[in-house]
């Protein structure tokens, strides 16, 4: 019985191993889906993506993560197999920040300075989160920012 369970678990784990390994692999761009693509290209029709698409295979399915530059900046987009966007990541100008986020920044670092900011959005069932990510530095720490875009902080990373 011992030696059942021991060979149950290592099974267990040889499959639980093989599936993070297979998580994030490169993808060629000829290999990523058509609906992928078109998904991308409807967002970011002025957009060049780059060959730094990678496949994730999850428990939810298989996502393309594609990269692209859009106007100067890099952005990545999360898209299942059937063409449904799952998230997108951004870099914005510091300077672009909604109006209530500046604001909250500017009240709680004072000294601060922002040196990055990326936008992300997750989208799910058709329902989009939006948050900044903002670098700040501040009395000689950076901090990365998490914030909603009604200027409300949910998490700081030092």
């Amino acid at each position: 019985m011992k030696i059942l369970m021991l060979e149950a678990a290592g099974a267990l784990f040889m499959s639980l191993a093989a599936t993070v390994i297979a998580a994030d692999q490169g993808v060629a761009l000829d290999h990523v889906p058509g609906p992928v693509l078109a998904a991308v290209k409807a967002i970011y029709p002025a957009g060049v993506i780059l060959d730094e698409t990678e496949k994730d295979v999850d428990h939810d399915g298989t996502a393309y993560e594609v990269a692209l530059m859009n106007h100067g900046k890099r952005f990545k987009v999360e898209v299942d197999s059937e063409g449904t966007l799952k998230e997108i990541e951004g870099e914005v100008d510091p300077a672009d920040l909604t109006r209530a986020v500046a604001d909250s920044l500017a009240k709680q670092y004072l000294d601060g300075a922002l040196a990055t900011a990326e936008e992300h959005v997750d989208i799910d069932r058709g329902r989009e989160t939006k948050v900044f990510k903002v670098v700040v530095v501040a009395g000689g720490k950076t901090q990365e920012v998490k914030i909603r875009p009604d200027g409300v902080i949910e998490d700081v990373d030092d």
